[in-house]
């Protein structure tokens, strides 16, 4: 009779492993056991953790002339279309045509929750330019980027030479409006020609543009009413060019390397530069293209370029290294 009651306790055992034990909230019960107390129940208690957010960021440029104020656009949004916590930031960052950096890290202004906008001015460099915006969320780890791009094509400056070539056919007009008919009707003839070749010229253009900018940029079109203004736009787009010479000795090869920073501090090499020399040697060397290599300043090695000549003049010895963008 014992061994019966036994067995059955024992099964009663087994089977009571098969029910989920929980406290009074729900929680999970795990069984221990001691010596001392025998089983002992320890509350399994599950953490809450806040799932990360779904981010879309979005970023647009346009095409623009040299010297033309750039304005770059970015959206920082939720899966829902929600501005994110206050304090979440922009960051841009552009590269010229050839794929060296432009400027980095630049930060955006905001223009109210979730919408960032950059301000810029062309370069002199034609070609496409990449364009990458980056949301930092306030105090996480997380963040979301977006490419985009912005244009300084060939075809503004064809436009420009157009506008130019209406001056001239406008002076030449005012200029030949005393011509006697025959003369007048020549005139007639080449304004017609010259009108006919600045229509087809315009209708290349106006259908280059339409292929070459995404023209679905209706979700960020009203931010151009909120436009900042002149903020930390440059003075120019001129480069800065740091330069170290050898001293001059009579007799002796002479060399100078220069390097060149574009106006957001970034250093800008061949091809989207180019570097000229003038000394004041004998014979004079006058604007001599300086050969792209690497190149030690102040115990630094950079891509910059460099000019080697030999030194003939007893005098004073004076030289001038400019860098131009190509």
């Amino acid at each position: 009779m014992r061994l019966i009651f036994a067995i059955v306790t024992i099964c009663l055992l087994l089977l009571s492993g098969c029910f989920r034990m929980t406290d009074e909230y729900g929680n999970d019960v795990r069984l221990t056991k001691t010596k001392e107390q025998g089983f002992v129940g320890e509350r399994m208690v599950q953490e809450e953790v806040t799932p990360k957010q779904n981010l879309k960021a979005m970023v647009k440029g346009s095409i623009y002339e040299t010297g033309e104020a750039v304005s770059v656009f970015g959206t920082c949004l939720n899966a829902t279309d929600e501005p994110l916590p206050q304090g979440t930031t922009g960051t841009l960052n552009a590269w010229y045509p050839n794929g060296t950096m432009f400027f980095s890290n630049a930060t955006m202004n905001e223009l109210q929750p979730g919408y960032y906008e950059a301000v810029s001015v062309m370069s002199a460099v034609q070609g496409t330019y990449l364009t990458e915006f980056t949301c930092h969320v306030n105090g996480t780890g997380e963040f979301a980027k977006a490419w985009g791009e912005w244009q300084n094509p060939l075809w503004v400056q064809r436009i420009a030479n157009i506008s130019n070539q209406i001056a001239d056919l406008n002076t030449t007009i005012v200029n030949d409006f005393n011509l006697t008919w025959a003369g007048q009707n020549e005139t007639n003839i080449l304004i017609n020609a010259t009108y006919q070749n600045i229509t087809q010229q315009l209708i290349y253009v106006a259908n280059v543009a339409n292929a070459s900018v995404d023209r679905n940029d209706s979700y960020l079109a009203y931010l151009l009413h909120f436009i900042i203004n002149g903020s930390n736009i440059p003075v120019n787009y001129s480069l800065n060019v740091v330069t170290d010479a050898d001293p001059p000795i009579l007799h002796s090869m002479w060399h100078v390397r220069a390097v060149a920073y574009n106006e957001y501090g970034v250093l800008t090499g061949m091809p989207v530069v180019s570097c000229y020399v003038t000394t004041v040697n004998l014979p004079p060397t006058t604007n001599q293209l300086m050969t792209p290599n690497q190149v030690k300043i102040n115990n630094t090695w950079f891509e910059g370029f460099e000019w080697s000549e030999k030194i003939t003049l007893m005098n004073q010895f004076d030289y001038n290294v400019s860098c131009v963008y190509n």
